[in-house]
């Protein structure tokens, strides 16, 4: 009896192995999952911040080159409004009779060329100012600015203010 004993034993000690062994498989397949979610995570993570910052970098450059036409632009509406201020005041000016004024006042300043008596009435004649007459009062609803407006309402608004500036309705 010693002998089937002996063969209990053994049959007995076989099957503690066999769980410790499962239990093994299976916790280094779970960190092999693990593991390989973990650098799938990751290559995503990178390839995303990367995608990320390339259309960042891209969004920056339109931002600067879309700053630069603005300013551009600015600087040409500028220039722009200061050629029509200059345009408008000549026009009033030529209107009221201040540049036949102005071009009467040069003509004092520069003496006759040849030094002539006989030139010297005739400069006289020349610069012989006009009688002044009145300025015409500006309507007060008339806006003549053009910054910010389109190109359409720019042109009814030059074509309004020349109009109202000859005196014109």
């Amino acid at each position: 009896m010693t002998r089937e004993n002996k063969d209990e034993e053994v049959v007995a000690a076989a099957p503690q192995p066999k769980p410790k062994l499962a239990l093994v498989v299976i916790l280094s397949i779970l960190t092999g999952v693990l593991l390989t979610w973990a650098i799938g995570v990751t290559v995503y993570h990178f390839q995303s911040r990367k995608a990320l910052q390339t259309e960042l970098a891209a969004a920056k450059e339109e931002a600067k080159r879309k700053s630069l036409m603005v300013d551009e632009l600015q600087e040409q509406i500028t220039g722009l409004s200061k050629q029509i201020h200059a345009l408008r005041d000549f026009s009033v000016a030529k209107a009221s009779g201040v540049a036949a004024e102005a071009i009467a006042a040069a003509g004092k300043q520069q003496p006759p060329a040849d030094g002539s008596p006989a030139a010297a009435p005739a400069a006289a004649t020349a610069t012989a100012a006009p009688p002044p007459v009145a300025k015409k009062p500006k309507p007060a609803g008339l806006d003549c600015q053009l910054v910010g407006k389109s190109a359409a309402e720019q042109m009814a608004t030059l074509q309004r203010c020349t109009q109202a500036m000859d005196g014109k309705k």
